[in-house]
């Protein structure tokens, strides 16, 4: 499973061997940032915003099952842990996270 973004909010799921696309989330506007869990069960988006939004998403329903605002900072990377249930985001120097 591979995760692509876009500016215009969509997140697409694409199946590596077909080259197909699975699933279309619609997340917030100009989404920069994709993150798949090891687990492959989650999805983690994140905007380009000063003030940005994470949202994660279960990729079996297409649903978004956490949300997080004004989070302080552009992020520059997103990843999840190994354990599939955790994940942070680096954003540049200065900036806090609430």
């Amino acid at each position: 499973m591979l995760a692509s973004s876009s500016r215009d909010g969509a997140v697409k799921l694409w199946n590596t061997v077909t080259g197909h696309c699975v699933r279309t989330l619609s997340t917030c506007n100009d989404t920069v940032l994709v993150a798949i869990s090891a687990t492959g069960t989650l999805v983690a988006s994140v905007t380009r915003f000063w003030d940005s939004f994470v949202e994660v998403w279960n990729i079996v329903t297409g649903h978004c099952v956490q949300k997080m605002a004004n989070l302080r900072g552009k992020a520059l990377a997103l990843a999840f842990l190994p354990d599939g249930l955790l994940f942070g985001s680096i954003r540049r120097p200065g900036a806090t996270a609430k």
